[in-house]
C-alpha cells in the first residue's frame, strides 16, 4: 500500500484563499488555453476557459466593459485552409503589423530584379500584402487587433481576449443603431461632444453581429442600459477596471504572440469561395468506320530553309523611367507607411497624400542600364528562278484544194456570156454565144494537165 496521503482542497491556508500572484499567470503562458478567450465560430457567443467551451449563447449581443486593447495592428497569415473544429497555428504574424515576427515559422518570399529570392523584412513588401492575394479579392495576410473584456454584469470575473479580425476592424458598420467596426467606434468615442474623448473602458459597450454579412462579422457600439445597469461605469467602477489592466493576467493576454494564441476560428472572417459547377464535356466524336478507305494525303515538296539571319550583340546604356516608389520610398515614415495599406484607403488618395508632405516618393526612379541589343541582318532574297518557256505550237496549214473541187467552186460562181459574130460557110453571119467561163476552165485544165498545143 502506498503511503502517498491523498490532497485535501480542505487544508488550503486562509491566507491563499485571495492571493493573487503573477507567478501563476507566467507558469500558464505558452500553453494552448492559457487564457481565457471569446470565440465567435458560427455566429455564437463561445466562452472558453482552458481550451474548453464553458458556455455558449445564440443571443443577438452581449455587453462588456473594455479593459484593455492591443496598441498596433497585428497581421496574420494562414498558409492552410480551414478545417472545422481544427486548431491552426499561423504560419506568419507581426505583432506591430510592420515587420514579421522573428518567431514565425514560415515567412513569405519576395523575387528580386536579378532573379534570387529571400525572405520579406517587412510587411509592406510581402506578396501576402497584395488585394487579391487571398481569396474574394482580398489579402492573404490578415489584420488582426487583440482586446481584452469582462461581462458588464461582473466586472470583478473573468477577463476574456477577443481577437478583432479584419471585417470587424474596418467598414462602415450602421452608425444609425449605433453599430460601428472598431475604427468606427473609436472615432465615435473620440468624438463625443462636450468631451475630450472618452475612453473604451469608462462605459459599457455592447457587442453584436452584422446581419448583412455572410461570415461572422462583429460591431461594437455604446449599450443603451437597463434598469439594473447604466450606459457609464461610476468613478468606482471605472477605477477598479483600469487596475484590472494592470493585472498580469491582463499583461500576459496583450503580449502573448499570435503564433501561442492558437485559434480554432482563424479563417473565419474571409468567406469561404463559391464552387462553380463545372460544365459537362462535350461527347467525342466517334471514329469513321475502317472499312471506309481515307486516301492518303498527296506528298508535300520540302520546301528549302531560309537562309538564317545573322546575329550580332551589343551593350547599349539607355535611360528607363520604373514606378514610382510611393510608400516605398525611403522618405516616408512607417506609420505613412502603415496608412498607405490600410483597408479602403485607395491608390488615389495614397498619391494624392504622397504628392503634398513626400513628393520625391511619387516622382518616377529614372536611372541608366545596361541592356543588350541584338541587330538582325538578313540576308537578301536569292532571285527567282524563271519558269521554262512554253514550246510554241506550230500554225495550222490550209488545205490544198483538188482540182475537182476547184472546178466545183468555178461552176458555182455567176456565168457571164458575150456574142461573138463569125462567118459560116455557105451561109449568113450568125451570132453565136460563147461561155467565156467554160473557156477559162478548159484552159486552165489544160494548163494544169500540159495537153495544150503550140
Amino acid at each position: 500500500m502506498s503511503n502517498l496521503q491523498t490532497f485535501s482542497q480542505a487544508a488550503l491556508p486562509a491566507h491563499l484563499a485571495t492571493t493573487q500572484s503573477s507567478l501563476t499567470s507566467a507558469m500558464n503562458a505558452g500553453f494552448s488555453g492559457g487564457f481565457n478567450r471569446i470565440s465567435i465560430r458560427n455566429s455564437k457567443w463561445n466562452a472558453i476557459k482552458n481550451g474548453q467551451v464553458i458556455q455558449q449563447s445564440s443571443a443577438e449581443f452581449i455587453d462588456v466593459v473594455i479593459v484593455d486593447i492591443q496598441s498596433a495592428i497585428g497581421r496574420i497569415y494562414y498558409n492552410t485552409q480551414y478545417v472545422r473544429d481544427s486548431k491552426i497555428k499561423p504560419a506568419c504574424f507581426s505583432n506591430d503589423g510592420i515587420t514579421p515576427d522573428p518567431r514565425a515559422e514560415t515567412k513569405p518570399v519576395v523575387f528580386l530584379s536579378d532573379g534570387t529570392s529571400r525572405p520579406v523584412k517587412s510587411c509592406a513588401e510581402c506578396p501576402n500584402n497584395i488585394r487579391g492575394s487571398g481569396q474574394n479579392g482580398g489579402r492573404a495576410c490578415g489584420y488582426v487587433r487583440r482586446i481584452a473584456v469582462v461581462l458588464a454584469d461582473d466586472l470583478a470575473g473573468d477577463v476574456y481576449t477577443l481577437d478583432v479580425k479584419a471585417l470587424s476592424l474596418f467598414g462602415d458598420g450602421n452608425p444609425a443603431l449605433h453599430q460601428y467596426s472598431l475604427r468606427g467606434y473609436a472615432n465615435f468615442l473620440a468624438t463625443i461632444p462636450g468631451t475630450k474623448g472618452v475612453p473604451p473602458n469608462a462605459l459599457v459597450t455592447r457587442l453584436s453581429f452584422d446581419p448583412s454579412e455572410s461570415v461572422p462579422v462583429l460591431r461594437f457600439g455604446p449599450s443603451p442600459g437597463s434598469a439594473n445597469r447604466a450606459t457609464w461605469l461610476t468613478a468606482e467602477e471605472f477605477a477598479r477596471i483600469e487596475h484590472r489592466r494592470t493585472e498580469q493576467d491582463v499583461r500576459n493576454m496583450m503580449e502573448t504572440a499570435a503564433d501561442e494564441a492558437v485559434d480554432d476560428d482563424a479563417n473565419l472572417d474571409t468567406p469561404k469561395p463559391v464552387s462553380t459547377p463545372v460544365a459537362p464535356s462535350a461527347p467525342a466524336i466517334p471514329a469513321p468506320p475502317s472499312e471506309i478507305a481515307v486516301p492518303p494525303a498527296p506528298p508535300v515538296a520540302p520546301v528549302p530553309p531560309a537562309p538564317a539571319a545573322a546575329k550580332s550583340v551589343r551593350i547599349e546604356k539607355r535611360i528607363v523611367e520604373e514606378p514610382a516608389l510611393m510608400e516605398n520610398h525611403p522618405s516616408v515614415p512607417a506609420e505613412w507607411k502603415a496608412w498607405a495599406t490600410t483597408p479602403g484607403v485607395t491608390r488615389e488618395q495614397v498619391a494624392e497624400q504622397l504628392a503634398k508632405h513626400f513628393p520625391e516618393a511619387v516622382k518616377p526612379v529614372r536611372k541608366e542600364v545596361e541592356v543588350e541589343v541584338e541587330d538582325v541582318v538578313t540576308p537578301p532574297t536569292p532571285p527567282a528562278v524563271p519558269a521554262t518557256p512554253a514550246v510554241p505550237t506550230p500554225p495550222v496549214m490550209p488545205a490544198v484544194p483538188t482540182p475537182a473541187e476547184v472546178v466545183a467552186a468555178d461552176d458555182a460562181k455567176p456565168k457571164r456570156t458575150r456574142k461573138k459574130k463569125e462567118n459560116v460557110k455557105d451561109a449568113d453571119v450568125v451570132d453565136v454565144s460563147i461561155d467565156d467561163t467554160a473557156y477559162a476552165a478548159d484552159g486552165m485544165q489544160a494548163l494544169m494537165e500540159g495537153d495544150f498545143d503550140d
